[in-house]
């Protein structure tokens, strides 16, 4: 069956219509798709589990919606994916379990009602720093939990020209940078 797609005024006072089908839908986000399940594989392989420990699959939010993904999941799984929660709500429910959780007075006025669960945030991406000679050194790795700190200790040559360091921040790609200036390499010792 098609799906039709309206909106009105679009564009300088024009209407947008469109008429899909399914097929059409899922060939035009295939790649979408694919991504999805190279992060799901990536998710497993980073957790050191096999797809045969896993015992349910629940999905969540709006792409739970979607006949093809969970085609692919089922596959992917060998399994039926489980039912048995709303998907709507489990988005609600987290968010408000995340939000009293972090709010010290609701938690432990609720404590009792989710003394079981476990939420943690966790960094994406690894963040780290590069010298001004092209070495990353890694400060908090990829799905360290957050808030979080560590302290790293960095051996630097003195510069002849010198004392004068800029330092890059990365998280994948450079944040920004900082400067340090005027380093006493002159009290490092041998």
């Amino acid at each position: 069956s098609d799906a039709v797609i309206e909106i009105d005024s679009l564009a300088e006072g024009k209407d947008f219509r469109l008429s899909i089908n399914r097929g059409k839908f899922d060939d035009i986000n295939q790649n979408i798709y694919e991504e999805c399940f190279s992060s799901i594989i990536q998710t497993i392989t980073t957790a050191r589990i096999k797809l045969e420990e896993i015992d349910d699959i629940v999905l969540i939010g709006g792409s739970s919606r979607i006949p093809r993904i969970k085609d692919m999941l089922k596959e992917l799984f060998g399994k039926e994916l489980s039912l048995i929660i709303n998907a709507d709500e489990a988005v609600a429910d987290g968010a408000a379990i995340h939000a009293a959780m972090l709010s010290s007075d609701i938690y432990y006025q609720y404590s009792q009602y989710y003394s079981t669960l476990f939420l943690m945030d966790i960094l994406p991406f690894s963040i780290g720093i590069k010298t001004e000679n092209g070495k990353y050194y890694p400060i908090l790795v990829k799905n360290t939990a957050i808030p979080s700190k560590n302290t790293i200790k960095i051996v630097l040559a003195p510069s002849t020209t010198s004392p004068n360091v800029v330092i890059d921040v990365i998280e994948e790609c450079l944040l920004g940078f900082t400067h340090l200036h005027s380093i006493p390499f002159n009290d490092i010792k041998d």
